[in-house]
C-alpha cells in the first residue's frame, strides 16, 4: 500500500502460466505487489496527480500571502538565458512595505544579540599546525631509528 500496509491476496491460476486476483484498492497512489521473488508495480488514481498539474512556478499563487505579510514575490529571471535580475536585500525596522521595484526588504526582528567579535590571524593556525606535524614527523623518524 502506499502508506507502507501489507496485506495478502490470493490468487488463482486462470490458464497454464497465468495467474489473476482481484483487488479494490483503499489508497491512492503507487501498489507493490510482490510474489515469489517477482515484483509488479501499479498507479491507482489518476496518471497526473494534483501535486503535478501545475509544475511551472508562478507568482500568482503567492500573491495572497505576499500581500497579507507586505512582501514581495519576483522572478529573478524572465526567461533569457544570461537575463538574471537580482534585487538590492535592504534590512529594515518597521515598515508597511518589504519590497519595490528593484528591492526586497528583510525584517531585522532583534530576535539575536551579538555579543562581541574575535578575530584571529589563520597565519598563526597554520604554523601551530606545522609545527605540530613536524613534531609527530621528529618523533616517528626517532623511533624509527631504535
Amino acid at each position: 500500500a502506499p502508506s507502507g500496509a501489507r496485506d495478502e491476496i490470493a490468487v488463482a491460476q486462470s490458464e497454464p502460466g497465468l495467474w489473476r486476483a482481484r483487488f479494490d484498492a483503499k489508497e491512492m497512489g503507487l501498489w507493490r505487489f510482490e510474489s515469489e521473488g517477482l515484483t509488479a508495480l501499479v498507479n491507482v488514481g489518476p496518471p497526473n496527480p494534483r501535486e503535478f498539474r501545475e509544475v511551472a512556478s508562478t507568482t500568482e499563487k503567492l500573491q495572497p500571502l505576499v500581500e497579507a505579510t507586505g512582501g514581495t514575490a519576483r522572478r529573478l529571471s524572465n526567461g533569457g538565458a544570461d537575463t538574471v535580475s537580482m534585487p538590492r536585500v535592504v534590512e529594515l525596522r518597521d515598515a508597511n512595505r518589504y519590497g519595490g521595484s528593484d528591492w526586497i526588504g528583510i525584517r531585522q526582528t532583534g530576535a539575536s544579540t551579538l555579543v562581541g567579535v574575535e578575530i584571529a590571524p589563520l597565519g598563526l593556525g597554520l604554523w601551530a599546525m606545522l609545527a605540530l606535524v613536524g613534531a609527530v614527523v621528529a618523533a616517528w623518524a626517532w623511533e624509527g631509528r631504535r
